[in-house]
């Protein structure tokens, strides 16, 4: 019955102008031709007494489901744009959520969870060093006609595929915002391909997306859907 707090509205000295909420900038090639859709009603807080729906400009996010929070099981249903299963091969399910994604009357279930896998190299006889690696895995829509993406590395700069309809994009962060210094976590994600961008999204609360106007119909819809499951995803720290 966990009730945490997500990453809140952050107070932060931007310049001599005082203090002001730390939002993410968007990149200017991004911004000129996107839609940008803030979220609307979303609450401070998440966990399994709480209703994290919220808007999204004209989608709404509902029945945020966190009851599958964190886990050393080695089976999961959630796979990867490779098919590969989360859980296996000495790796670690730490978070895992799900969600609906409504769009007039078209719902899609969106997925996500990330684990850490670790890696042992023996030195000597009797003493290993050992390393991790993050992964966070998110999946929308009819299974036959999902979109996905993974996310690897750190928590600073983890970087990935996307793939959508009509291919598969590159998704790195972002971590420009209206502070005088970058933030060294990422304050956003940005998808990119075929020599333009298709968008970007917010992870500071409340959020915001953005979405190229050019973008076919299933490809908006399918992108937004991922991009809520990096505005709810929690590290394991926070939930």
């Amino acid at each position: 019955m966990m009730v945490a707090k997500r990453w809140m509205a952050v107070v932060v000295s931007v310049g001599v102008a005082g203090c002001s909420t730390l939002r993410m900038n968007a990149p200017s090639e991004i911004e000129e031709r996107s839609e940008m859709h803030e979220a609307r009603g979303r609450s401070l807080l998440s966990g399994s007494l709480v209703d994290e729906s919220f808007r999204l400009g004209p989608y709404a996010v509902s029945k945020v489901d966190r009851s599958g929070a964190k886990s050393k099981s080695s089976r999961t249903e959630l796979r990867s744009s490779s098919h590969r299963v989360l859980g296996v091969n000495g790796s670690e399910i730490r978070t895992s959520f799900s969600y609906a994604f409504q769009d007039g009357e078209e719902s899609l279930p969106g997925r996500c969870a990330s684990n850490v896998e670790r890696d042992a190299l023996l030195v000597g006889k009797s003493s290993s060093l050992s390393s991790e690696k993050a992964r966070l895995v998110c999946e929308c829509g009819a299974e036959e006609n999902a979109a996905s993406f993974e996310l690897d590395g750190g928590k600073q700069r983890p970087d990935g595929k996307i793939s959508l309809p009509s291919g598969t994009f590159s998704i790195s962060s972002i971590h420009d915002t209206n502070a005088a210094l970058p933030t060294l976590e990422p304050a956003g994600f940005r998808v990119d391909g075929e020599g333009r961008s298709l968008g970007a999204v917010e992870i500071l609360w409340p959020g915001r997306v953005w979405l190229d106007r050019e973008l076919p119909e299933e490809d908006r819809r399918l992108l937004g859907c991922l991009f809520v499951g990096l505005m709810l995803h929690l590290e394991p720290s926070e939930s």
